[in-house]
């Protein structure tokens, strides 16, 4: 018995095998004390706007005020008492499938779901999320259970950031980030500095001022640049010709290719094409993201794209684009 026991508790759920779904929220108003002694088969988060809460759960007792987030686990009993005068917003929700939604959730290094965490000022966040989960359930359609959802993964994020004491902000392109990032897109097509500048609410002297100042070349170097840098690629990995790419890059003719390829990189395309190297052309910090190439996990082997690919697609695969993410994802892992 004693084995089966120590079996169980070191069974527990982790991050990448959520399903969440949350089947209550509400806020509530308690004019006097009150108290409960409850069992649910899943968690249970309180978020306590003013007043305090006398808890006892598996996780021990203890007593939380306002600004503090109460995460209940599934268990046999919980209890806790709300003090006169106590407002907070609370929601059920299962983790996972049954059998798994009684498991502990571990967070980050191995740590458990906080049974009680200072917001601080974090907490006008939380209530946001709360508030979404009250307004969106019951509500019929797939859109609302979707920001149901969304809503719940938002606040493990949160509870994630806050009790390993290092916030993070969602990660956002500026505009400026945005400008350059279509710049140095799709290098057949137009893309007119003026409508960058519109899009960013600039002038388009201003747009051309701040841009240089952030990234140390102009929009329109900024562009050649991406298109030089896909020249020496295709000039690497293909066979096309020189006119082609030239086309394929929106140059009038391969003169113009030459002439920049020259004056950035320093070799002609028979020099690329011979694999001599060249300068680096590449702005400070690199790329924003990758652009059509997949995140693959830090210790996928070397056939892990073909678990997910019919065979003929596997076949249009060059090996230039094999190798590549090859070399992506060895840089990654290290």
């Amino acid at each position: 018995m004693s084995r089966r026991r120590s079996k169980l508790s070191r069974r527990s759920l982790h991050l990448a095998g959520l399903r969440p779904q949350a089947d209550l929220a509400g806020c509530y108003r308690f004019p006097e004390l009150v108290s409960f002694r409850y069992w649910l088969p899943c968690y249970h988060l309180i978020l306590i706007q003013s007043g305090s809460l006398q808890a006892r759960t598996v996780d021990g007792e203890f007593t939380a005020g306002p600004r503090e987030l109460v995460c209940f686990r599934p268990a046999h009993v919980n209890e806790y008492s709300a003090s006169a005068g106590t407002v907070f917003y609370q929601t059920q929700v299962i983790l996972a499938p049954p059998r798994r939604d009684r498991w502990p959730l571990r967070l980050e290094r191995g740590r458990l779901l906080p049974a009680r965490l200072a917001l601080g000022d974090r907490f006008e966040e939380m209530r946001v999320l709360f508030e979404t989960l009250c307004l969106e359930l019951g509500q019929s359609g797939a859109a609302h259970e979707l920001r149901a959802v969304a809503a719940v993964f938002k606040m493990l994020a949160l509870i994630v950031e806050i009790a390993s004491a290092s916030p993070s902000a969602s990660p956002r392109l500026d505009a400026l980030q945005r400008a350059r990032q279509q710049l140095e897109g799709d290098l057949a097509r137009d893309c007119p500095i003026a409508t960058l500048a519109r899009e960013s609410g600039w002038s388009t002297d201003y747009f051309i001022r701040q841009f240089k100042a952030r990234f140390g070349v102009s929009p329109k170097a900024c562009r050649t640049r991406a298109r030089v840098r896909e020249a020496i690629r295709l000039l690497r990995e293909t066979s096309l010709s020189v006119k082609q790419i030239a086309a394929q890059l929106g140059w009038r003719d391969d003169g113009a290719l030459t002439v920049h390829l020259r004056h950035l990189s320093g070799r002609s395309p028979g020099d690329i094409r011979s694999g001599k190297p060249v300068r680096n052309l590449n702005l400070p910090g690199g790329p924003l993201y990758p652009v059509n190439l997949h995140i693959v996990p830090p210790d996928a082997g070397p056939d892990w794209f073909d678990r997910w690919m019919l065979p003929s697609h596997r076949d249009a695969i060059t090996q230039a684009t094999v190798t590549k993410l090859s070399a992506h994802r060895t840089a990654k892992s290290k």
